[in-house]
């Protein structure tokens, strides 16, 4: 679900490897438009946001984890996305901790329920970023604020 994740911009972190495309099965993140929206490095260099959300909607559903409805207006954040995108949202295990995150991303990856979208503290993303599976893209307000990417 790299297109899904990458228009999510509200939200964090991404995961370096993506889940399984539900309509393939494919792993690489390619959506059939040409572009790896895995190794996409922005929505420009994909070709546009109109290509993003394109890629994003044929994937068909985003999965996150750790996003309480009730923190950060994560409740009114999904469902916005969702009205607006048209893209459904996985909530995966909405109280759980960021080293629970870490545990999903290890356990799921590959498969279609592996979470595309993190919120994670400092600390955690530094270690799953030492661990290789983070894939450094954040949101332009976590660069402003922490320079390059963890």
């Amino acid at each position: 679900m790299a297109a899904a994740a990458a228009v999510t911009g509200s939200l964090l972190l991404t995961v370096g490897c993506s889940s399984s495309n539900s309509s393939s099965g494919s792993t690489s993140g390619n959506t059939g438009s040409g572009t790896n929206w895995a190794t996409a490095s922005s929505a420009a260099a994909g070709g546009g946001m109109n290509a993003l959300v394109a890629a994003a909607k044929k994937e068909g559903t985003l999965n996150v984890i750790t996003l309480p409805a009730n923190w950060a207006n994560y409740g009114t954040i999904m469902k916005d996305f969702t009205a607006n995108y048209g893209i459904k949202i996985n909530d995966a295990n909405p109280d759980g901790s960021s080293q629970d995150e870490l545990n999903a991303v290890n356990q799921l990856k590959g498969q279609d329920r592996a979470p595309d979208v993190l919120d994670m503290g400092t600390a955690f993303a530094v270690k799953g970023s030492q661990q290789g599976i983070l894939d450094g893209r954040q949101t332009h307000h976590l660069t402003a604020h922490f320079g390059k990417p963890f």
